[in-house]
């Protein structure tokens, strides 16, 4: 049982940070203003993803059925879909709302340095003392849902049909949960790892920043399109 549950985490990890999966929440996490952002966003999929896997593993096992193949490809064409979407819209906001970096402070919290992003109108306000510098809370949900209809295909289907081998059905419950932990623990650790190299960069950030998101959302769209014809 130990074994099991162990398994059950350590391929969640793994499921987590497949090339899909990683292009997704990238282009979800990168336009984030601070790295609690980011994990937020990191965090929000896994859980989106992981109570998917949960909701549709239980009832497969409940059923003692699989996922029909034509379903699960019809998924995958799903995703990748949604990859490439999520890829225009990041374009999108990059285009409309350039990010740049500069150092302010709020009251007698000190100076820091921060991305902040502003539509071409705003930047002829960008030196006047009205430039205002709050530090808008993005709301994960859209995250979440992404993260849900991951855990619908893929290899999450995989991952379904083999809870159906596992000898009860509570174990089988228990390997899910620890399945979506690690899934869970991966993507946070990932998020973690992808704002490493934007602190790192920080004297140079507003072209690097720029140019990143730009790469991120042409993978992104690359994996989507191979998904969506495959």
């Amino acid at each position: 049982m130990i074994s099991m549950i162990l398994l059950g985490f350590l391929l969640g990890l793994r499921h987590s940070l497949e090339a899909d999966h990683v292009a997704t929440v990238a282009t979800l996490a990168t336009s984030q203003a601070t790295r609690r952002q980011m994990i937020a966003q990191g965090l929000a999929w896994g859980i989106g993803h992981s109570l998917t896997l949960l909701v549709v593993g239980v009832g497969v096992m409940w059923a003692g059925s699989h996922i029909p193949e034509n379903i699960a490809t019809w998924l995958e064409r799903g995703v990748g879909l949604m990859m490439i979407l999520l890829a225009l819209d990041l374009l999108r906001r990059l285009y409309m709302r350039p990010v740049h970096i500069h150092t302010h402070q709020h009251g007698d919290s000190g100076e820091h340095m921060h991305l902040h992003s502003h539509s071409h109108d705003e930047f002829s306000a960008h030196a006047s003392s009205e430039h205002q510098h709050g530090h808008p809370q993005l709301s994960p949900v859209r995250a979440t849902i992404v993260g849900m209809i991951h855990g619908l295909a893929g290899s999450a289907a995989v991952i379904v049909l083999f809870v159906d081998q596992i000898n009860s059905f509570w174990q089988g419950v228990a390997y899910l949960l620890c399945f979506g932990a690690g899934s869970i623990v991966g993507m946070a650790l990932f998020s973690v790892a992808l704002s490493v190299p934007l602190r790192l960069t920080a004297q140079h950030l507003t072209k690097v920043h720029n140019a990143l998101q730009v790469v991120i959302a042409m993978i992104s769209a690359g994996i989507g399109a191979m998904l969506l014809t495959a």
